[in-house]
Formats: structure tokens, sequence, C-alpha cells
């Protein structure tokens, strides 16, 4: 094989390698239902918790940017 050749069998498998993505270690040594349901019940917490995130700090966000759009006498469109 040709240098070239040899450099793009190499890419191609860094670009394999970069795709699998490593499962974390709290899930490793389980059933595989139980890995599911570990991480569905994990995934929905995140989901509840951006969400609550999202509801506390929007409506401060939005009258913070409406004053300062008053201050800069920015007509609201």
């Amino acid at each position: 094989m040709n240098s070239q050749s040899l450099k793009k069998a190499n890419v191609e498998t860094d670009e394999d390698s970069e795709e699998q993505e490593e499962e974390p270690e709290e899930f490793k040594n389980l059933d595989p239902q139980v890995k599911e349901y570990f991480i569905l019940s994990k995934s929905l917490r995140m989901m509840l918790l951006g969400t609550l995130v999202v509801l506390i700090f929007s409506d401060p966000m939005v009258d913070i940017l409406n004053d300062m759009g008053t201050v800069l006498q920015v007509d609201a469109f």
C-alpha cells in the first residue's frame, strides 16, 4: 500500500472510533433492561430540570430585554 491509502485507512478508522459513543461507567455492568430503565429515567430527570430552568429564567429575561429596549428607545415590533 502506498502512503496515501494508509493515511485514508487511518482517517476512516479514526472517524469510526469517533462515532462510537462510550457508555458511562454507571451503566456498563447492568442488564440491558435495567440499563434502559436507568437511561430513560436519567434522561427524563434532565429534561424536567431543563424545563424548570427555562420556566424560571425566561420571564425575567424577557422583562430585562423589554426594559433595555425602553431605555435604548427601540420600538417594539
